[in-house]
């Protein structure tokens, strides 16, 4: 897994422009269903960029 530095800092030297950036979470229904969920609290394992040219 790469880290969160090296793809947002690749976007900036591609003259992107980050518009925003998401680390959605699961809820607490989700960890109910899936208590390993609850470790995605500490290092979420999902990243979002929006981002433009």
């Amino acid at each position: 897994m790469k880290q969160y530095s090296t793809i947002i800092n690749t976007l900036i030297e591609h003259d992107l422009t980050i518009e925003k950036i998401l680390e959605p979470l699961p809820d607490s229904e989700a960890i109910q269903k899936l208590p390993s969920l609850e470790k995605e609290h500490r290092r979420p394992s999902l990243l979002l960029i929006r981002a433009r040219k």
